[in-house]
């Protein structure tokens, strides 16, 4: 169902001849600024895209485990009171350690299983807002900060036709075509599986696997660690890796992502909790194997759509806001006390 490069563009003819595109061709002369960063534009866009990639997961996870540490006012008050009567059980009895008794309470949330849904809920409504019209407006104005030298280093051995102004994306043929149907598809099982250990990996590893806050926070970035050098190393071996055909290679490591991520989740859900070594190699090799759908899903996308990405990428952005927005209802339905009984059943 992906896109093989050997074969023409499915929504575009381009003529026999190649050339470069110039900027009158590709409609970014409207209003070009004279900062262009010493020809330099598309690296600035990749540094900053990777910043607000970065701080927008890291505000995901600072959130996750501020809703994790949330209880009810009563609740300290009933800590602060235990704890002062350990100090007087102390006098009595030196063994006694108050670190045991206070982890033996059980914390009192301050909202109900079904209000924790909609609080990781609301991390998509932005996604929402940004997921349709930005790609649109980004691909109508095209960017302006870039030079006629650097789009030539751009456009060049490039179908200028590829790039014409007023060729508008074929909405139609797109959303009827098989492949792209095929990668939103994929899509929908992918990014659930990320998006699902993303969101709840550090509610599973505190709560059933009873690791305290610190622990939690350590295992849970350490696999993306893992998944920084899979990204690495999937991306130049998928480029190299020439003896299968690109449409080979996008559906065998979109295949490896998605089965092993399955895999990973029917391992955690069965195997018994006491074996948190297990638990905890099935957990990051899940997140490793999402960092796979880059190199599978999203590249058979671009590949497919080609200069029309964006209306694909569109779709598949509005596909995983939806994905953040229903999961943790669906969770909180299925798993309201987040205990090992509720994940294993």
């Amino acid at each position: 169902m992906l896109l093989d490069s050997s074969k023409p563009d499915p929504f575009v003819q381009s003529d026999p001849e190649p050339s470069i595109a110039s900027q009158d061709e590709l409609g970014y002369c409207k209003k070009q600024s004279s900062l262009t960063f010493g020809n330099s534009t598309r690296y600035v866009i990749f540094g900053l895209s990777l910043y607000c990639l970065a701080v927008l997961f890291a505000n995901s996870l600072t959130f996750n485990f501020t809703i994790i540490c949330m209880t009810s006012p009563s609740q300290k008050e009933n800590i602060a009171s235990i704890n002062g009567s350990i100090e007087t059980i102390e006098i009595i009895d030196d063994q006694l350690v108050s670190s045991n008794i206070s982890d033996k309470i059980e914390p009192e949330f301050s909202y109900t299983p079904q209000q924790q849904g909609w609080l990781f809920s609301a991390v998509a409504i932005g996604s929402f807002i940004g997921a349709i019209p930005l790609p649109f407006l980004t691909s109508f104005f095209g960017t302006r900060n870039v030079s006629h030298d650097e789009l030539e280093k751009i456009t060049y051995d490039k179908d200028c036709n590829d790039f014409g102004e007023n060729r508008k994306p074929p909405y139609f043929k797109i959303f009827k075509d098989k492949s792209i149907i095929g990668v939103w598809i994929a899509s929908i099982g992918g990014y659930t599986g990320f998006q699902l250990f993303s969101q709840y990996g550090p509610t599973y590893l505190n709560k059933v696997l009873d690791m305290n806050i610190q622990e939690t926070g350590f295992m849970a970035a350490t696999p993306f660690i893992g998944a920084l050098v899979v990204k690495l190393i999937s991306g130049p071996l998928s480029d190299h890796l020439t003896i299968i055909s690109q449409q080979k290679r996008c559906i065998l490591f979109a295949s490896i992502s998605q089965f092993l991520m399955a895999f990973c989740i029917f391992a955690l859900g069965w195997m018994p909790i006491k074996t948190e070594i297990f638990a905890k190699i099935a957990y990051a090799t899940a997140i490793m194997a999402s960092s796979l759908n880059v190199v599978g899903v999203v590249k058979s996308a671009q590949l497919q759509s080609r200069q029309h990405a964006h209306v694909t990428m569109t779709v598949i952005a509005f596909i995983n806001s939806a994905i953040v927005l229903l999961l943790p209802i669906f969770v909180s339905t299925l798993s309201p006390n987040n205990s090992p009984e509720e994940v294993c059943n």
